[in-house]
């Protein structure tokens, strides 16, 4: 057989290689949010997405958490998922490599505050003027690192030094808000109550329920104010008053190329 001959036999044997290969690809099916209907969504477990994958409205979504983002882009590109929610601080890192693309269009944000009762003006002026030089002094933006990725710090409280204490209600809605480490409440909203209470000289002490009942406990006074990712377009939102707010919830959408 001629050297010609031999050439173009492994031409024809690559190109039905790469045909198959490029047969084998699963198209993308996510390229706008409203596409999320019906779709399943893999998040990364502990993060901000893993929790808001689970509030979003789109019908019938499925959520399925993995370890690590190289898991969780695997399953994107094999189908498994039809899109990654990622939190957006790590979006342009995700969607980095082959196969893989992040949308510029995604999920509106969520800025996530405190409600304090309607008659409570001075806890709330209190509260925003605590959280403003928490901003400054850089406390706030550490503690959400600490507990979104960005660093391992955790905030070392006065708790106990102080001669009063107020009432929180908060949701455990699992990391990085709010969750149990054995029989210890940590997290995000945990930690910035408490920076917020040392400010206030004030102990925070912490009443768990579940996220409907977050904005009557304020409300009704059982709590002094609560958290949760309670955002202005809550469900009884017109209840209670909301603080400035604290964290702001944002996600980006990592689809198949």
């Amino acid at each position: 057989m001629g050297i010609r001959k031999i050439f173009c036999l492994i031409l024809l044997c690559f190109t039905a290689v790469f045909m198959s290969s490029c047969g084998d690809k699963v198209p993308n099916a996510v390229f706008l949010p409203d596409d999320l209907a019906g779709k399943q969504i893999g998040v990364i477990e502990g993060s901000a997405s893993a929790v808001r994958a689970a509030d979003l409205e789109y019908s019938g979504i499925t959520v399925k958490a993995y370890t690590d983002i190289k898991t969780a882009k695997a399953a994107l590109r094999s189908g498994e998922a039809d899109c990654l929610l990622v939190d957006s601080p790590d979006a342009d890192a995700a969607a980095r490599g082959l196969g893989v693309a992040q949308l510029d269009e995604s999920v509106p944000d969520e800025t996530y505050r405190f409600a304090v009762a309607k008659e409570n003006v001075d806890l709330t002026q209190d509260i925003n003027d605590a959280l403003a030089q928490l901003r400054e002094n850089g406390v706030l933006d550490n503690i959400i690192a600490g507990y979104t990725g960005g660093s391992d710090y955790r905030y070392e409280s006065s708790a106990g030094e102080h001669t009063a204490s107020i009432v929180m209600a908060v949701e455990t809605a699992g990391a990085p808000y709010c969750y149990y480490d054995g029989d210890e409440l940590r997290g995000m909203d945990i930690d910035i109550a408490r920076a917020v209470g040392d400010i206030l000289g004030v102990d925070v002490e912490f009443k768990t329920v579940p996220h409907d009942e977050l904005i009557v406990e304020a409300q009704k006074g059982r709590a002094m104010f609560a958290a949760g990712r309670l955002a202005e377009n809550d469900d009884g939102a017109e209840l209670i008053d909301f603080t400035d707010g604290y964290f702001v919830s944002s996600q980006k959408i990592i689809v198949r190329k």
